[in-house]
């Protein structure tokens, strides 16, 4: 699995701010937000930033409470994700 599949899995799995990981028909609905993390972590994002854009996403995007401490627990997830594809 890729690094950016790995991410979308993660989004689509444990972030999902709307409540659709129940849906197959809905599998791709977070796969842009995935590529906004993979981009943000080939840049060296930390995760308070994932965790800060994660939080934005959810209140400006979708219109939704964020639930910070869930964006950086997914945040730090994501980090982890990256730092294991990079020491491959």
């Amino acid at each position: 699995m890729t690094e950016l599949d790995a991410i979308k899995m993660l989004l689509w799995k444990e972030w999902d701010p709307i409540g659709v990981n129940d849906d197959p028909d809905a599998l791709g609905e977070y796969d842009a937000y995935a590529e906004q993390l993979y981009g943000m972590l080939s840049r060296g994002a930390d995760d308070d930033e994932l965790a800060r854009h994660l939080s934005w996403c959810v209140t400006a995007l979708i219109g939704l409470g964020a639930d910070d401490a869930h964006s950086s627990s997914i945040a730090r997830k994501a980090v982890a994700i990256h730092l294991g594809h990079t020491r491959k």
